[in-house]
């Protein structure tokens, strides 16, 4: 009698399947977010920091064109690379904000996105606009230390920064809009 209720009973019925575990592109406790205060977290995700590739393509052409500029045999200038890494890394991060505050309601819907800070409601449209303002000022505060006519191709080329977002929405190419 006491041997079966110590009996392992059998299950009724096939055991049950976890749920399946959803896929997202974002990755939270980063380093990054080990280090930096809590209320970070959601500002690094939104610029998409954990994902460097899209400021490393910003920045690129800035130092290959910063070292052919170099006289022969001569370092580039640092003073241009360290304005050049500094915009490219906030304009970047200006990119993918605007990006997140268009599509947040999409993204709500979409699993691999779903998880973003502005369609989770871990940031507000108020917080995003405020980080966005940081962003495009420290852009801008690069940009003004640059020669004048620098100054004028940068802000020329502002639309096409803009429209390369929503451009997704009537094409499958939308990179070719960075290209004109």
């Amino acid at each position: 009698r006491d041997a079966a209720r110590s009996a392992p009973s059998e299950p009724e019925g096939p055991a049950p399947t976890p749920p399946p575990v959803g896929y997202t592109d974002i990755r939270s406790g980063t380093w990054l977010e080990r280090v930096l205060p809590a209320g970070a977290g959601p500002y690094l995700r939104l610029a998409r920091v954990d994902r460097p590739v899209g400021t490393y393509l910003l920045l690129w052409p800035c130092v290959w064109s910063t070292a052919l500029a170099a006289s022969p045999g001569g370092l580039p200038d640092a003073r241009l690379l360290a304005l050049f890494a500094v915009g490219s890394f906030a304009m970047r991060g200006a990119g993918c904000t605007i990006n997140d505050m268009w599509d947040r309601d999409i993204d709500r819907q979409v699993e691999r996105t779903r998880s973003r800070p502005l369609a989770s409601g871990e940031l507000s449209m108020a917080q995003a606009s405020a980080f966005l303002c940081a962003q495009l000022l420290t852009g801008l505060g690069v940009l003004v230390q640059l020669p004048s006519t620098t100054v004028l191709v940068g802000l020329a080329a502002m639309p096409l920064v803009v429209a390369y977002p929503l451009a997704k929405r009537v094409t499958s190419w939308p990179q070719l809009v960075l290209g004109l």
